[in-house]
């Protein structure tokens, strides 16, 4: 086997090099790159066959885990994160709050549940999202039993510190039997959100009277809308 030792092959006459004819095989053997700066036509295309002979992953894919994609007819990739309702967050009360009458009381958050992406503030209690886009706030709460039919309390979502939406499903569930008295209130609502807006959740009530916000049976969800672009 002969070698041709160059460092530039260029047509002689025409603007097309040949390499090889019909039948012939060029081999580039292990460690060699090929770099292209310029348009490669010709070349096998993007098949189904490179899926799927490849390792199943057998698990839900990791945020940073990559697909691939045709934008526009651009073969790109992306992050599994921008399918997901991430950012978001899980949250707890486990001990009662007294509240007092016709007073927009914070709920002291004490016990993240799940958090993905996000910044948990636990000292003021409020969650900022880091991306920008559509979030569901979902609140169930429970009032022991001190609501008199002819009252109404519920959670109050607020928005960089001030008051954005009230009311909830359900306000004054109640029965007589002394068992089973007691008020579940749940609130769901989406809301737009730049990347440092912040959340936070308040409850309300007007009884007349202070009573307790029920540890134990409530939480605060925040997810990101997936398909509601910014």
């Amino acid at each position: 086997m002969s070698k041709l030792f160059v460092d530039q092959v260029d047509p002689k006459t025409a603007t097309t090099l040949t390499l090889g004819t019909s039948g012939d095989t060029i081999s580039i053997p292990s460690g060699v790159t090929i770099a292209n700066a310029g348009t490669a036509t010709g070349f096998g295309g993007f098949v189904a066959s490179d899926i799927t002979g490849q390792t199943a992953l057998g698990q839900e894919p990791a945020q940073t885990d990559e697909l691939v994609l045709s934008d526009a007819g651009a073969l790109k990739r992306a992050d599994f994160s921008h399918i997901m309702p991430v950012p978001m967050i899980l949250l707890t009360r486990t001990s009662n709050i007294t509240v007092a009458t016709s007073t927009a009381t914070k709920v002291t958050w004490d016990t993240p549940i799940k958090q993905q992406g996000g910044t948990w503030d636990g000292t003021n209690y409020r969650f900022t999202p880091g991306v920008a886009g559509y979030y569901n706030s979902q609140c169930i709460i429970r009032w022991n039993n001190f609501i008199p039919e002819s009252k109404q309390g519920g959670p109050q979502l607020y928005k960089n510190g001030a008051h954005f939406y009230t009311y909830g499903s359900m306000q004054n569930f109640r029965s007589d039997q002394t068992t089973l008295s007691g008020s579940d209130v749940m609130m769901t609502h989406p809301i737009y959100l730049d990347d440092d807006d912040y959340l936070e959740m308040f409850v309300w009530h007007n009884a007349g009277t202070s009573g307790a916000f029920g540890g134990g049976y409530n939480h605060w969800l925040v997810y990101r809308l997936v398909g509601m672009s910014t």
